[in-house]
């Protein structure tokens, strides 16, 4: 069994508090909820379809593509720690807004030659100190329920003879879970009245949760883990440029696939640049904040943005995702940095999933 030493494996593009800027400025209350609506929108809108490029990335010639295949053996064991992280940031100053860390165990309890069985585990919740922002306060408040009440929890899954995942067995009873302590912290926590304070409908908005959507917030790192086994990438670098149509912004993409011819442990990378046109935001805006805001605060913003929108709002945004994978020679990951990073001149937001191994025990088969 080996040690992974986390603090040396965190990225260098890892974005860092300036040592004299605590927080942004705007110019009032309704320009930042502007400002956090482009975010919060394009965040969401532009999300991009991985697995799809994986399919386009395939190769006929075997000699000259990496295929992502699972070499497991029954009770390997692997343990991750998954710190996810969101900053602001206006021009050189940034500052950390969310911060939070989560140790999980994936276990092989049984392999055939269809596949395998195996359980996903949380084993532990903590927050970082360094961030600040309702959101994290929010984080602080619940850490501790989290801990009390989703350490343990086992998700058990099935996945093909290549590692992709083909089926969970108890999601019906983890949804269960999942919204009763979801139920549990919001009824809780003082959260709601700041969200309401501010003209944002809280009621209305976690009514309408669907349970099922919660549970994906406890499969959505599993599924990053393991989302390309079974796909296979060209052992090439490669860089496409499309432009705008009626259903897609001008992009670009850059696919990168390698693999050390020593230890054979090779990394995915995929980096793709959505170009959203200046009037696009504003038209887009409207019916966003009539979802999520009362409707006399959502005329209010919207005046705003009509008076205010050319002077606020004076580029283009830029969307920019980015994916890298590195595997174990056996298609275990090893790490996963997945970021998200939306850009309206020089102000910005960028969140960041960073998953990496702790623990490793492998080859435990008789």
């Amino acid at each position: 069994m080996k040690k992974h030493n986390l603090q040396e494996s965190v990225p260098a593009k890892t974005p860092q508090r300036s040592a004299t800027q605590n927080r942004i400025g705007l110019p009032n209350l309704y320009s930042t909820r502007l400002w956090a609506i482009c975010l919060i929108l394009f965040a969401s809108f532009t999300a991009l379809p991985y697995c799809n490029q994986a399919k386009a990335a395939t190769t006929e010639e075997e000699d000259s593509a990496l295929p992502i295949v699972a070499w497991f053996n029954e009770r390997d064991t692997m343990t991750y720690w998954i710190s996810e992280g969101s900053w602001k940031f206006e021009g050189t100053d940034t500052v950390k807004t969310l911060g939070a860390n989560t140790k999980v165990m994936i276990t092989v309890t049984d392999s055939t030659k269809e596949g395998y069985q195996m359980e996903y585990k949380f084993l532990k919740f903590s927050t970082d100190t360094d961030a600040e922002s309702e959101m994290q306060n929010f984080m602080q408040e619940t850490v501790q329920r989290l801990q009390d009440e989703i350490a343990g929890t086992t998700i058990r899954f099935r996945t093909d003879e290549l590692g992709k995942i083909i089926q969970y067995d108890n999601l019906e009873e983890v949804e269960k879970q999942a919204k009763r302590v979801f139920d549990g912290i919001i009824q809780e926590s003082s959260w709601m009245d700041k969200l309401n304070s501010t003209g944002i409908k809280a009621d209305e908005l976690f009514r309408n949760i669907d349970p099922s959507k919660l549970v994906q917030s406890y499969t959505e790192e599993l599924e990053m883990l393991f989302q390309y086994h079974g796909y296979q990438f060209p052992l090439k670098e490669t860089t496409l440029h499309e432009e705008a149509t009626d259903t897609k912004y001008e992009s670009d993409t850059y696919l990168s696939a390698t693999i050390d011819p020593e230890s054979y442990e090779y990394d995915i990378i995929i980096e793709i640049n959505n170009y959203i046109p200046r009037k696009d935001i504003k038209q887009l805006l409207g019916g966003f904040v009539d979802m999520l805001m009362d409707k006399e605060d959502a005329t209010t913003v919207k005046e705003d943005m009509d008076t205010g929108f050319d002077e606020q709002v004076t580029e283009d945004a830029v969307s920019k995702e980015f994916l890298h994978i590195k595997y174990f020679p056996d298609g275990w990951p090893q790490e996963v940095i997945s970021q998200q990073k939306i850009i309206i001149g020089n102000k910005g937001k960028m969140t960041q999933k960073y998953i990496t191994w702790d623990e490793r025990s492998v080859r435990n088969s008789d």
